[in-house]
């Protein structure tokens, strides 16, 4: 049997609430063709059976250190934390609900190491299984046909960072609660533009597959939350206003 091959990577990743959705992308994070040294989770609040999931779920063997934390704050607070626990040079963030393809982490870092940014953005891709699914993909996720990889920016439920640098920038904006990726993301643009000198590549074939949301009233809080998080950092996406 050929050895595993490990990154000086880890992958954080926020959870609230998804008992069902954990499992799947541990289960592809251990199938990756390059190897995390951990995978850190932090839990911000779980009533569904999350953090005791997360608790069985330790017990089993993993190829890379499986680091668990509740805490509590939002998403950015729990962004943070696991950004301190992790100890590689690189991070790679993606969320539940994702499941990463095989040679996500790889790609991730041979883009990295050819482009020599902080930031990696990678791609996603929906997962629907119904018609109301297949409608929501191209509302949420940047379609093929319309990636501009000079403006392409990181979400995080595909995207890798040097974390000395991302915590030294600031990290994520611990007053917000959503959007805070792509606050993030137009920061790091700015500062880019402002340096001269690129801080951001894109890396096409760094896919994971995304969940869409399964019903109406799923896809309306989640509509919600975007425009909530839009307010709270004063921007304006018309796909959003819409």
């Amino acid at each position: 049997m050929a050895s595993k091959k490990f990154a000086n990577c880890s992958v954080i990743v926020t959870v609230c609430n998804e008992v069902k959705t954990v499992e799947p992308l541990l289960k592809a994070l251990a199938g990756q063709t390059l190897l995390p040294e951990s995978v850190v989770i932090t839990d911000g609040g779980s009533t569904d059976g999350t953090w005791k999931k997360l608790r069985a779920l330790e017990k089993q063997l993993w190829p890379f250190a499986f680091v668990i934390k509740q805490l509590k704050g939002n998403r950015s607070v729990g962004r943070n934390a696991a950004l301190r626990m992790a100890k590689t040079t690189f991070v790679a963030s993606t969320d539940a609900g994702c499941v990463p393809e095989k040679t996500w982490i790889e790609e991730l870092l041979a883009t990295q190491k050819k482009a020599e940014t902080p930031v990696v953005a990678g791609y996603y891709k929906g997962l629907p299984t119904t018609p109301f699914e297949t409608a929501v993909v191209p509302y949420v996720l940047v379609m093929p046909d319309r990636i501009d990889e000079r403006t392409f920016l990181p979400a995080t439920r595909s995207a890798l960072f040097d974390r000395k640098w991302l915590l030294q920038f600031g990290g994520f904006d611990e007053a917000l609660s959503d959007n805070e990726d792509y606050v993030l993301a137009r920061q790091i643009q700015a500062a880019a533009e402002k340096s001269r000198r690129p801080l951001i590549a894109f890396s096409r074939h760094a896919v994971v597959g995304w969940q869409p949301r399964a019903t109406l009233r799923s896809f309306a809080w989640m509509i919600f939350r975007f425009a909530r998080g839009d307010a709270a950092a004063l921007a304006l996406r018309p796909k959003v206003i819409l």
